[in-house]
Order: C-alpha cells, then structure tokens, then sequence
C-alpha cells in the first residue's frame, strides 16, 4: 500500500449518500490488506403456523473495502463507543463463557 503525505485533509459532506440500516455484520475475506466486510439486514420471512417458531434471511445491503489502517481506526472508533456506553450504563460487559469441559478419556488398565 503505498501512502502519500498530504498537507492536510477536509471532511465534505454528501447528503446525498443514503443511511442503511445494518443488523448484522460479516467478515468476508482478508487478502491484499484489505479487509473486505459485508453489512447485512436480517428480514423475517412470512407468518408461519401458529406454534412454529419463524424463519428469516440474511441479506446484504452494502459492501466495504477498508485498508488496514481505516480497519484499525474503526475497530478504535468502536471501543471508544462501547466504552462511553459502558460509563453511561448504556451496555453491561458480560464475562466471557469458558468452553465446555470435556470429560477425560477412560483409560485402559495395564
């Protein structure tokens, strides 16, 4: 990747660019360093029977492309967002689940 050293950088606004709501997140690929993610909307297929529980799709709605260093500032945007959240009570971090223990193996006497 080859970076280029500028005198400084504008943010410009384009209102015209659409929101998208996003539910769902995936990590496609990794390759050339770029992170390639597909942003997803979760929709909830038709009625089912009464009792059944319903079935869904996941469906892409937009696609990036990010260097890896606009994948490290988002990832530090993020935790600075989680973080705010957390000091104003917004979300509670819940500890991790440790795996499942495994029984050990029976062992054959000698």
């Amino acid at each position: 990747m080859t970076t280029v050293a500028l005198k400084s950088t504008t943010f410009v606004d384009r209102p015209e660019v659409m929101e998208t709501f996003v539910d769902h997140v995936r990590i496609t690929t990794w390759h050339d360093n770029t992170l390639r993610l597909e942003l997803c909307v979760t929709r909830v297929d038709d009625p089912t029977p009464a009792g059944e529980l319903p079935t869904a799709h996941i469906y892409p709605v937009a696609r990036l492309a990010l260097t890896a260093t606009a994948g490290v500032q988002l990832q530090e945007m993020v935790g600075k967002w989680f973080a705010m959240m957390e000091a104003q009570g917004a979300i509670q971090r819940t500890p991790p689940v440790p795996p499942p223990m495994t029984p050990p193996s029976p062992t054959k006497p000698n």
